[in-house]
């Protein structure tokens, strides 16, 4: 193995690259499964705003993939499929949970939720009585400054562009429809994981190591 990772990486580190490869290109297959079921017609019709708006995901081997970590000491995945916050904003989407069980299996649903930063979409479709917001604990986008910081979020336009989030203008974007809120640790290090894919499709973990 070439360019050793420094020692002070421990042994989960190197558990959770060598599952990521494989997972990422999990979550990409299910990504376009779940374009074509909406081109079929098969997604509820609240979706079409998001879904035209969502990139398109193109299938190509998983070879290289960058983990960022928080002051905290957790690792977060910033690159592959997770690049797409509309991706993100989709795998953290209740709704489409058992879609995704049912795509991924649910242990490696569970492993990409803990890696993959959430997001949101900015949509102002009351919610079921008694429902709040997951992730945020909140029932409305006006409630959103009461419990939560705007310097750890992001607003995202359709274009996967980020902007700083203003708290009082969620109610009005997320009536166009467009926008998305994500969450936004901030990267004490990072490191780069590499991968290789061989003839039968399995997916390998080749080397990591710091990034300067």
């Amino acid at each position: 193995m070439s360019d050793l990772p420094p020692a002070a990486y421990p042994a989960t580190t190197r558990r959770m690259l060598e599952s990521a490869g494989y997972e990422c290109t999990r979550w990409a297959a299910a990504y376009r499964t779940l374009i074509a079921r909406h081109a079929k017609g098969r997604l509820p019709a609240w979706f079409d705003p998001w879904i035209t708006h969502a990139p398109q995901m193109h299938e190509e081997a998983i070879t290289t993939l960058q983990f960022d970590a928080d002051s905290a000491g957790r690792w977060w995945l910033r690159s592959g499929p997770a690049a797409s916050t509309h991706a993100r904003a989709m795998l953290h989407l209740p709704i489409l949970r058992p879609f995704w069980q049912q795509e991924l299996r649910q242990a490696h649903f569970d492993s990409l939720r803990g890696l993959v930063a959430p997001a949101w979409l900015l949509d102002d479709t009351p919610l079921p009585h008694g429902s709040i917001i997951a992730g945020l604990g909140i029932t409305s986008w006006a409630d959103f400054r009461l419990k939560h910081h705007p310097q750890h979020f992001a607003l995202v336009d359709e274009k996967n562009v980020p902007r700083a989030c203003e708290a009082e203008k969620l109610p009005a974007l997320a009536t166009e429809k467009k926008w998305l809120l994500t969450a936004h640790p901030q990267a004490q290090n990072s490191l780069i994981a590499r991968y290789q894919t061989d003839a039968s499709g399995r997916i390998t973990l080749t080397d990591y190591q710091a990034m300067p």
